[in-house]
């Protein structure tokens, strides 16, 4: 078992429990050289972000892939604050939210397998040679259909598809408080509770259409935020989905 590093203040216990939840999912060959899992609060290069609202800044930091270095083992960091952003309470003890810490956790096993095997799949997958800062989107793409493999593979059994059932039924009630919110002219009250909806379940594209919709109303016009990039520079969420 991949060792855990707990750095985080956020439901420390249960965010542990969930990562070796999703690490029984996960091949040990793909898991070689990997030195730990970190939990931490939140991304540690971007503070600006944490200062404005997840839905003002139109995209969630899920995890981060680091390569080995000179003083640090290949490792994976996994931000709790965004991971658990717009969960309610009582879905963070179930299967729901080990979907979305084992989406983003495969999603960054993907990297590492990239960066220390060369591919993921096949010996003649391609790649962009990596330099720190450069994002290559065919990377990105198969590190989510990585992902979704986990998860699809998850999902087989009744207990996770009850979890991805529990994400439809949540993001649609969240959707309909959004669609009131948005008739009473409530626009920004709107937008976070389409953002939140979208991210517990971006199957639910109304949701996310919707979340857009409202930003516009909301800055009247200005340059909308990113829209719904839930995943990091280098990095990433389900069944079937996603950061």
């Amino acid at each position: 078992m991949v060792p855990i590093d707990i750095t985080t203040t956020s439901d420390s216990r249960l965010s542990a429990w969930h990562v070796r939840r999703a690490l029984r999912w996960l091949s040990p060959n793909d898991l070689a050289g990997l030195g730990f899992i970190r939990l931490m609060d939140e991304e540690p290069d971007d503070p600006e972000a944490q200062k404005e609202p997840a839905y003002l800044r139109g995209f969630l930091y899920n995890g981060r892939y680091l390569r080995k270095g000179k003083d640090h083992p290949a490792h994976i960091a996994l931000y709790t604050s965004d991971l658990y952003l717009g969960m309610p309470r009582f879905l963070k003890l179930t299967p729901t939210q080990t979907l979305r810490f084992a989406f983003t956790l495969a999603h960054e096993l993907g990297h590492h397998l990239i960066a220390t095997r060369g591919y993921i799949y096949k010996p003649n997958e391609k790649y962009k040679p990596w330099r720190s800062g450069t994002f290559d989107p065919h990377e990105e793409k198969m590190a989510d259909t990585y992902a979704e493999d986990v998860v699809k593979k998850m999902c087989k059994s009744w207990y996770y598809k009850s979890g991805k059932l529990l994400a439809r039924i949540i993001s649609r009630i969240l959707f309909e408080v959004g669609v009131g919110e948005h008739w009473n002219g409530n626009y920004e009250s709107a937008a976070r509770w389409n953002f939140n909806a979208f991210m517990i379940n971006p199957e639910n594209l109304d949701a996310g259409q919707s979340y857009r919709h409202d930003m516009e109303k909301f800055l009247d016009g200005q340059q909308p935020a990113t829209f719904l990039n839930q995943r990091q520079p280098e990095q990433s969420h389900h069944c079937g989905h996603t950061h």
